[in-house]
């Protein structure tokens, strides 16, 4: 494999940390509270671990404070309402009152390592040290998350000899750099996956390496350690096999340290699943609630793999344009869609610096990295059909018109690398030199798409109707006077069902307002709100 010098890596690294910064604290501080995917769920795991509890109890002991917040600040609550800056001050200024609590069930984040949790949980032990406020526990808890992901990727890019513009490009994404910005171990489940990528190539391309001493076995092992609990970056860990066998001192040896590397992640695996088992059986109960059956689903992939195989192409078929929004950036729980173009144009980029870089890998290894990302990215499909396919939804599948339910894009980031290694250097005949500008001016216009994509989303902006966020009916005794709207995003919504109100945060009935015939018809019907 052949490779180039790395002399673009000091302008890229302060290419990555300028926008990282940037736009990390962006997302940190403008996305509303617990607004990431699954945020409160992760900011309670955090909070146990902060007091010490790296194996969950049943429940989690939870200031009440925190649970008024999260029932303030509800996933996909810019269904319900559109905010301004003093809904979140108020939670700024609210004391944690961490001696008033509630046990809360987390079943789901309860299964997961404490680890990648560390960096939030340090953040959330700093503000409770100073007795910060709610909101400011959760903001404490993502800059906590945001800074150990440019560390780390800071210290991937620096591993490399090469193929840095690529690694740029796919930790600036903004869905990657909102997630690492938010409460989530995301963040720290994708850095490590950077960092694993880029160590393993560096042992594979540094000419300064010409054996492998004990340093490089000892960072190696520790690497696939914390990979191995950060969900599937252990995928990664076959990439060894493009170190060439004289610097394992041959193949003998080189086979024996994959394996061992291998090993060693599952090995961690099933220790922590051990430790956990108590936790993994109370979600393997939880989820039966739903008509989930996890050896049953398991056993149906045994059974009716072609089944399965036309399944996931089916779901490809009808969700690959959304898998692509949200590898890219779908932010929120997948509320904030960003403009097609931006979307286009991030994969241009990517593409582009990938088949630019100045690593040209050989034939087989190009095999081995498609392959490799192919593989990792079926067991996302895998794993979410065995932990979110009810039996009825199994009876629809072999019907032959079912999905693999709960795939997102943002999935398969981890496994972005060796997918665009599998591509690099087609494109040979361009001036290199010009390419950290370009990725930095596309980076920093999709991310301010991003951002101002979340503000329009999530907060009040420009003309406001006196009437936004506010539940109205119009004066009069007939059963059409009788239904009640919520007035959003300049439209009245008719509320079916009453009790949305209250389990939405709305007091019924002083904060509905009941307007005169001339009032109600200036504001446009809107849809319905079916939900209870």
């Amino acid at each position: 494999m052949a490779f180039g010098p790395a002399a673009l890596q000091p302008p890229i690294l302060r290419i990555f940390l300028a926008l990282g910064i940037l736009f990390g604290a962006c997302y940190a501080l403008i996305l509303p509270p617990l607004q990431a995917p699954d945020e409160f769920a992760h900011f309670y795991r955090a909070y146990g671990i902060a007091e010490g509890s790296c194996v969950a109890s049943t429940l989690t002991a939870i200031p009440v404070s925190l649970r008024e917040m999260a029932a303030a600040f509800q996933p996909n609550m810019e269904e319900e309402r559109r905010i301004e800056p003093d809904y979140i001050l108020a939670f700024l200024h609210k004391p944690l009152e961490d001696g008033q609590r509630k046990g809360v069930t987390n079943e789901a984040a309860n299964m997961y390592s404490c680890f990648p949790y560390l960096p939030s949980a340090i953040g959330i032990e700093a503000g409770r040290i100073v007795g910060a406020p709610p909101a400011a526990l959760l903001y404490l808890s993502r800059l906590g998350n945001l800074a150990a992901y440019l560390a780390l990727v800071a210290l991937a890019l620096r591993q490399l000899p090469g193929f840095q513009l690529p690694l740029l490009a796919v930790a600036l994404m903004p869905m990657a750099l909102s997630q690492a910005a938010s409460a989530s171990w995301d963040g720290v489940a994708y850095a490590t996956a950077f960092f694993l990528f880029a160590y393993i190539l560096r042992l594979a391309w540094d000419p300064q390496i010409h054996t492998l001493a004990t340093r490089h076995y000892l960072i190696l092992a520790g690497t696939v350690v914390v990979a191995a609990l950060c969900k599937a970056d252990l995928w990664l860990t076959p990439l060894l096999v493009l170190v060439p066998a004289p610097r394992f001192g041959g193949m003998r040896r080189k086979w024996l340290v994959l394996l061992g590397a291998i090993g060693l992640g599952l090995l961690v695996i099933a220790g922590w699943n051990y430790l956990n088992r108590e936790d993994i059986a109370r979600w393997v109960e939880h989820v039966k609630d739903r008509q989930i059956y996890l050896s049953d689903n398991a056993a149906f992939l045994v059974h009716q793999p072609g089944v399965f195989a036309a399944t996931v192409g089916r779901t490809w078929a009808v969700h690959g344009v959304d898998f692509a929004a949200e590898f890219i950036g779908k932010l929120g729980w997948l509320a904030v869609t960003l403009p097609a173009w931006s979307i286009g144009l991030y994969f241009l980029l990517l593409v582009m610096l990938a088949a630019t870089s100045e690593v040209r890998p050989t034939a087989a290894n190009r095999v081995l990295c498609v392959g490799l990302a192919i593989t990792a990215i079926s067991s996302v499909f895998i794993g979410m059909w065995c932990a979110e396919t009810t039996r009825p939804h199994t009876l629809t599948v072999l019907q032959g018109t079912g999905l693999v339910a709960g795939v997102q894009g943002r999935y398969f980031i981890p496994f972005a690398l060796p997918l665009l290694l599998g591509i690099s250097a087609v494109w040979r005949r361009i001036n290199r030199k010009w390419l950290p500008a370009a990725a930095a001016v596309t980076i920093f216009t999709v991310n301010a798409v991003a951002v101002q994509e979340i503000r329009g989303t999530y907060y009040l902006t420009g003309s406001v109707s006196p009437y936004e966020n506010k539940l109205v009916r119009r004066a009069g005794s007939t059963p059409e006077d009788g239904k009640v709207f919520l007035v959003r995003a300049g439209k009245r919504h008719w509320i079916i069902f009453g009790s949305w109100i209250v389990k939405h945060g709305y007091r019924w009935p002083e904060e509905l307002l009941v307007l005169t015939p001339e009032q109600f018809a200036t504001i446009p019907e809107g849809k319905l709100i079916g939900e209870r």
